[in-house]
């Protein structure tokens, strides 16, 4: 009997202790997402997203998002986007450690911000719970071997990039700077405004550049030292990392004689924080 009343009293302080999942879709949630980019000339925004108030569509409660932008509904921790009438998941929260992920490609690219065109497939490489935002959160770690970034899931907020994840291809770049909930914001990826960075980083873009390129026998890639750039990457054109160094003087050769013909991109980076993205060809 006494060990019958010793179970009954362990299942019930699990059960009361228990991690409650937290709900990433809420009416009064925003999101501050500033985004960036090198295609043809350089730019730089702020995008802010918020919910609406809850509609039912074909019996199920979706989310607009941004006054009909489009519509985002949540269960059992699984988030799903609604694309043109048809429902793809973007985010699974109930996903541990060795989980593999596909994030499908949305056909409306404004509310899915899936802009390489085509599925990325992700393994989740950590799960942990951290105190974030005044409550504790599980946070899923997830990568992938076509994509250079790791993305970060955090419960209750959405993706380390933004309302949607995978905010990052190979000449663009978004990232979260404020999460608000309950009338409070908090702040991420270092950003103590909830607007886009300005000032030394995008006055430094038109500074870092490759010349010649197309590349046909050697180029140099100029890194000014006011952008304080420590780390250069180098990608095929189907996202494999080929070559990550760092950077100990103003200019940075590469040769023809280090690749095979075709088309690349070069990654330049400042403390971890991610300045420009271009495309070069070897000739």
């Amino acid at each position: 009997m006494k060990k019958i009343l010793l179970l009954f009293t362990i299942l019930m302080t699990t059960n009361f202790y228990a991690q409650e999942y937290i709900p990433m879709l809420e009416e009064d949630h925003e999101w501050a997402v500033p985004f960036y980019g090198c295609y043809e000339g350089c730019y730089s925004g702020m995008n802010s997203y918020y919910l609406g108030e809850a509609t039912m569509i074909d019996n199920k409660i979706y989310y607009p998002v941004n006054d009909d932008f489009c519509y985002l509904r949540e269960e059992n921790g699984l988030v799903y986007g609604l694309y043109n009438n048809e429902e793809l998941l973007i985010y699974d929260f109930t996903l541990e450690l060795g989980d593999n992920f596909t994030l499908e490609y949305g056909d409306d690219y404004y509310c899915s911000s899936l802009n390489l065109g085509s599925p990325v497939n992700y393994t989740v490489s950590a799960v942990y719970n951290i105190l974030l935002a005044g409550q504790d959160r599980k946070v899923i770690e997830l990568e992938s071997e076509n994509f250079p970034v790791v993305e970060l899931w955090i419960e209750g907020i959405g993706s380390n990039r933004g309302l949607f994840p995978y905010g990052l291809d190979y000449h663009t770049g978004s990232e979260l700077a404020c999460f608000t909930e309950d009338g409070v914001t908090y702040f991420f990826n270092d950003y103590k405004k909830c607007e886009a960075r300005l000032g030394i980083e995008s006055y430094n873009l038109d500074q870092i550049v490759l010349s010649p390129n197309p590349v046909s026998d050697t180029s140099i890639l100029q890194v000014p030292f006011e952008a304080s750039v420590d780390v250069v990457k180098f990608f095929e054109i189907t996202g494999r990392l080929i070559k990550e160094f760092k950077v100990t003087s103003e200019n940075v050769q590469i040769s023809t004689s280090d690749y095979t013909s075709g088309i690349y991109f070069y990654q330049v980076f400042s403390e971890e924080k991610l300045l420009k993205t271009e495309k070069f060809i070897i000739n």
